[in-house]
């Protein structure tokens, strides 16, 4: 692989990563130790930010989800060239694609609204939301899935949201203290 802007960024921050584990203080000797942190995947994993970093640059992302050492990564266009450019630049990790039909910022967007919208609810019929990389999709929980605000989440977000009956929150000290 020709030297790359990419290649340079990885190993320099490979090597930040081994310095940091270096200078680690003493751990108990009965501990378990990965015998090769630098291929431990996980949020602060260099290679994974590396990955996530160049995918964003790349455009159409959808997001990267890290699943033991393999990264998943999405995009909505252009998927098979840009994993192997990916590929081709970061030839040490295992990136696979996941189907994606929604941008990472497209999801963020109906997270955002669809959190304005709890906010500003009086019914509570919205009762949790989260965004879920490898579905592609912001999970929404209702209080009744058949209920018109249901129905409402799913006309005006489509295949962007994924609807599911959840239980309510309860407060610590809701029940019967006065």
């Amino acid at each position: 692989m020709p030297d790359s802007p990419w290649r340079a960024f990885r190993e320099h921050a490979l090597r930040i990563y081994q310095d940091f584990l270096a200078e680690a203080p003493l751990r108990d000797p009965d501990a378990y130790v990965d015998p090769d942190p630098a291929s431990t995947i996980g949020s602060s994993n260099p290679a994974v930010d590396a990955v996530t970093h160049r995918a964003r640059e790349l455009g159409a992302f959808a997001g990267l989800k890290a699943d033991q050492s393999i990264l998943r990564v999405g995009f909505t266009r252009d998927a098979a060239s840009k994993l192997q450019t990916l590929r081709t630049e970061f030839p040490d990790a295992d990136v696979q694609l996941y189907p994606a039909r929604h941008t990472e910022l497209e999801l963020s967007r109906v997270q955002d609204e669809i959190s304005m919208l709890m906010s500003e609810a009086t019914d509570m019929s919205i009762l949790s939301c989260g965004g879920q990389v490898a579905r592609n999709a912001v999970t929404v929980g209702v209080s009744d899935v058949n209920s018109p605000q249901a129905t409402v989440l799913r006309a005006r977000f489509g295949d962007a949201v994924e609807v599911f009956e959840d239980e309510p929150i309860e407060l610590l000290g809701s029940k019967d203290h006065r």
